[in-house]
Order: C-alpha cells, then structure tokens, then sequence
C-alpha cells in the first residue's frame, strides 16, 4: 500500500543505494565520472547524448526516457514526478516529508525535438540542508490525467495507484523508492537499480475518462462488527488521508441489508466513494475505528486495518495489503455496488473489547556481552500503542523492561527502542523502519536484541542501528 508517503503510507521509506556500471565494460558507453554508463536498446534514445534544456537560475533539469516499449501516451494523460526533493522544514523546525499528489506533482514534458525524452525543472535541496528519512533524491514517476482530461483535481496528477507507476519504480517494494542520478552540470537523470539509462517503460495508462457517479464499495466478514467498532474507508479516493482537512467520519462504511450477490452468513458493508472514473484501478484499506470516531487519526490508524490477505512461501499471512478493485461502466454510471471483498478473519477476534487489555512485558536484551547502554542513556519504548510518546525501561539484572497495558486480540504493534523523545541511535529494523510485530492475545512478552553499546549513539536523528524483535509467552 502507499499509505502515506509515507504516511500510509507511504511511512519510513528508505532508498536504495545506487551503482554505475564500470568503464569499458563491454557493450556498455561511459561517459565520464559521475554519469550513467549504459547501452540503450536500439530506438531508444541515449539521454546522455541529449543537450536537455537549460533551467532557470536556482533549479536543474530532471529528465527521463520513454521507452519505446510503453503504451502511447494520450492527449489526457500526463507522466507526474514526484519524491524527497519536495519535502522542506516547517517553522517549528519539524521536517515535513509529504510527497505532493495530484497537481501538486511536477508534469514532466515531452523535449520539443525528441519523441521520447521528457524533462521538467524543479529546485532541489543540498544534501546538508535535508532533514527527511526518504532522502533528497528518492522519487517516483506515475502515469495521471492531465487537464485535457476535464476532471476535477481530486482525480487527476498523480494519484498512488501502483499499476501506473513506471514498471521500473514498480520493482522497489513499499519502503523503498528509486534515486535518481545528480550529474552535477544542472541535470538530473531518472535511473533506477537496474536502468541505468533513465528509460521508464508504462504498460497501465488511466483509461479513457468515464465518470461513474455514486460508486458503492462492498466489503464483508464472517461476522457483524462488534459494537465497539466501526469500518472506514482509506485509499487513492480520499488520498489515504494525508490532506490537512481529511475527516475519517466522512468514510464510513454502512450495514447493506439486501446485496443482490449477497451469501449466507456473511455480513455486508458498503461506502460510497463519490465519482470515479471507469475502467481505473482503485487501491484501499479497510480500517477499523470506534463508531464515533473523526479528524484525523494518524499512526492509529492502521492499528486494525484490513487488507487483501496475502501469503508467503513459507505459509505466514499478511493481511496489511492494499485491496484493488476496478470500477466497470457496465455496472452502471450512477449508484453502482462493487462486487464485495471478503474478509475471512473475525473483527472481534482482531480487536477485541477495548475494555479488556492484558499486561505485555518489553524487554531490551543485549546481543553483544559485558557492556552497558552509553552514559546518561535510558532506553524506552515508542510505539503506536503508546501514541508514540517515550515510555522508560527500567533495568533489571542484565536488561532493561517495562510492562504496558495492550488491547487485548491479535494487533500489529510498531514500535521502536528510543532515547527519550530523540530517536536518534534508535533501535529499528535493519532497513530502519520502525520494528513491527503483531501479537496475538496469548503472547505477553516481546523481546528486543540489538547491542546495547550502539544505543543512542550518533549526531543525527536518523542514524539508527539494527534489532531483531520476538514475541513469546512467558
């Protein structure tokens, strides 16, 4: 899912290192230090033979190909840009690392001379004056409706639907995004891991704009909700809840009695999502809240999401994948029902009566021997069920714990080992998201290891270092 970009995000994206092909490799052209070395398929163009036009004082050229393999693009479609070079500091001194969406996006252009490269010029922090985690460098491409399109802005630019992204940005899995090459000489190109030459390949463009009014999505379980909690709605129709006036209560599904393909036992919900366009893919998450819930829940929001259950090769089931469905004009151009997804695990067993919680013992345990955490460090817990406040450790024999009151039922608990409030030598996973773990209502101990003489240590917010996270019974 994006989630927030990482918001929903997406949150906590960290990119990939990127390396150049060596000199003199064979069927490869170098250009010099500091360029990308790469041989294009024939008919596709060599960005780095292209002159790109020169930006306005204070911005740079970013540039890319459009492969030749791609879709045509129509007159109503438009390729959208955008990533870490957009984020900035607010005037608390807080670094803000919203993507823009939508036409808050940068609308790449088709270089007049040239069938397939496209440019835009943007202003780009210095490396020394960013303070985000995605890095300054992390982008995206998305294919999105342009204004030839006549659609309102809610449903044009980029929106997070995966399907239009570059089939190259599509290889980076959810935490991670593609950077870009800075040469240095006011151009920018878009290379990923693997495409070295910034040649993007579009095989899903947003179709033909067609709006369907009043479209009805349709969930359900093997069970009526529980009276403590209500079901929302939270995808690429509402931008996942990332606008600053977003209201949760205005997305709530409701009880649909009569559905016409509608099974035994099965307990239906509907949400109307408002105008869509035919034949585009929609991405979304089902979330449960209490019934009065409003404003914007933040983090807490995906405490007990529901999602397309997917499982692995080695049989473990993740239920935190975004749902697509597709919106045909045959259903109707007016009050149309999606066909239901079903969700096969029990909200009540997901998140049981919040009036019941249970004792769960953290432990902060050291994989390396006799050492101590730094001087005038003390470890604490920060997490999701904390409301992301820092709650301390107390040492014990030879770890640190502490003992929270969780909700009781099976949640996914984000959470990381923390100095205080500064998370900076935090304890995270070895990717340096959050760590993560989901605990069913039997476990009540959940164990930390990581080193303890690498704990708050560094000169930065986002210097971390790796633990490993297990949740047992006592």
């Amino acid at each position: 899912m994006k989630k927030r970009v990482l918001t929903i995000l997406p949150l906590f994206a960290f990119a990939l290192a990127l390396t150049s092909c060596p000199q003199g490799e064979e069927g490869s052209t170098s250009t010099g230090p500091g360029s990308v070395s790469v041989a294009p398929p024939a008919g596709v163009t060599d960005i780095t033979t292209v002159d790109l036009p020169e930006a306005p004082d204070g911005q740079v050229t970013v540039a890319f190909v459009y492969s030749s393999e791609s879709l045509e693009l129509p007159e109503y479609v438009s390729i959208w840009l955008t990533g870490g070079f957009t984020e900035s500091e607010r005037e608390d001194g807080t670094w803000n690392g919203d993507w823009p969406v939508n036409y808050g996006a940068t609308e790449m252009q088709l270089m007049e001379g040239t069938s397939d490269v496209y440019y835009a010029h943007i202003t780009v922090l210095e490396e020394d004056e960013y303070g985000g985690t995605n890095g300054v460098d992390s982008y995206q491409l998305v294919a999105g409706y342009n204004r030839n399109a006549g659609l309102g802005e809610s449903s044009s630019g980029l929106l997070w639907v995966d399907n239009y992204k570059s089939e190259e940005c599509q290889t980076y899995s959810y935490g991670t995004n593609p950077k870009w090459q800075n040469n240095g000489d006011g151009t920018i190109y878009l290379i990923t891991d693997n495409n070295l030459g910034a040649i993007h390949t579009f095989s899903t463009l947003p179709p033909q704009p067609v709006e369907m009014e009043n479209f009805h999505l349709v969930v359900s379980w093997p069970e009526a909700l529980p009276s403590w909690a209500a079901a929302y709605g939270v995808g690429t129709f509402n931008n996942w809840g990332n606008d600053d006036d977003f209201d949760i209560s205005k997305w709530k599904f409701s009880v649909l009695e009569d559905y016409a393909f509608a099974e035994e036992d099965r307990y239906y919900y509907a949400l109307n999502i408002g105008t869509v366009i035919a034949n585009a893919p929609i991405s979304y998450q089902v979330v449960l809240l209490a019934p009065d819930a409003s404003g914007k829940p933040g983090d807490a929001m995906y405490q007990y999401q529901f999602g397309d259950a997917i499982t692995d090769e080695e049989g473990n089931t993740s239920y935190n994948n975004n749902i697509s469905t597709t919106p045909v004009a045959g259903q109707g151009l007016d009050g149309a029902y999606d066909a239901a997804h079903d969700f096969e695990r029990y909200p009540s067993k997901v998140w049981t009566d919040p009036s019941i919680t249970r004792d769960v013992e953290f432990r902060f345990v050291n994989s390396e021997t006799d050492t101590t955490v730094p001087e005038g460090t003390v470890p604490g817990i920060t997490g999701s069920f904390t409301g992301w406040k820092y709650t301390a450790m107390n040492l014990v024999e030879d770890y640190w714990t502490v003992t929270l009151s969780i909700g009781g039922g099976e949640q996914k608990l984000e959470f990381g080992v923390t100095k205080g409030d500064d998370w900076t030598g935090a304890i995270k996973d070895a990717a340096g998201g959050n760590l993560v773990i989901t605990v069913p209502g039997e476990h009540d101990l959940v164990t930390i290891t990581a080193a303890y003489s690498t704990f708050g240590v560094g000169d930065a917010q986002s210097v971390f270092y790796p633990g490993t996270v297990t949740s047992s019974t006592k």
